[in-house]
Formats: structure tokens, C-alpha cells, sequence
């Protein structure tokens, strides 16, 4: 009887993830980010959401409430203000290659890996 309050609960707590209550949403969001429920590192919480935020019963809307979730929480995370690019692309020096060229290099390239 416990297992099938436990499942019931949880599927609440999932489909509240995407709840337009802006105060639902919070705080359903505050018991997801406790690091009992999901790990803070941005690899575990992206297995986290896939294993542990799934529910047949909820599979329609995983997709919607799995991904905002996990927006909102990378942007909270310490590499969320880190730049992408050490360099701005002005100081990049960048070289228009004709395709066909590039792919032969590609290739090439390829083959050269596969011989060795």
C-alpha cells in the first residue's frame, strides 16, 4: 500500500514540474533540487531526470516538465556563467574552404586514422 502512495505522489510531484501556479511551480522545483532527490552535478542530474523523473503514467508531458527542469537548474550551476569560447570570434581567424576540398580532407583524414 506505502509503494502505491510512494508512485502516486511522485507522479504528482512530476506533472507539477510544468504547473502554470507559479507557487506550485517553485516549490515543486525547491523538492527536485534537494541533493537527495537529484545529484547537483550537471551529468548525474541529466541521468538523474532521465531515470528517476520518468513515469508511464507521466510519459506524455517527460519530455516538457524533464527539460525545463533541467534548464532551470543549469542555470543555477557554477559553469553557467563560464564563457563557451576563450576567444571572442573577432579575434578568430576564420578561412573559407571550398566543401568538396574539405571533404577530401575529411576523408583523407578519416582513412589515414583507420590505417593506423
Amino acid at each position: 500500500m506505502f509503494e502505491n502512495f510512494y508512485y502516486h505522489v511522485r507522479e504528482q510531484l512530476f506533472q507539477l514540474l510544468s504547473s502554470k501556479n507559479e507557487y506550485i511551480h517553485v516549490h515543486c522545483c525547491h523538492y527536485w533540487c534537494d541533493r537527495k532527490h537529484l545529484s547537483i552535478s550537471s551529468h548525474h542530474r541529466l541521468v538523474a531526470l532521465v531515470d528517476r523523473l520518468y513515469s508511464i503514467k507521466t510519459e506524455n508531458e517527460h519530455l516538457n516538465y524533464s527539460i525545463n527542469f533541467l534548464l532551470q537548474r543549469s542555470a543555477h550551476n557554477p559553469d553557467y556563467n563560464r564563457f563557451i569560447q576563450s576567444q571572442t570570434t573577432h579575434d578568430i581567424n576564420i578561412t573559407t574552404m571550398n566543401p568538396v576540398h574539405f571533404m577530401q580532407t575529411l576523408t583523407e583524414n578519416n582513412n589515414k586514422i583507420d590505417q593506423q
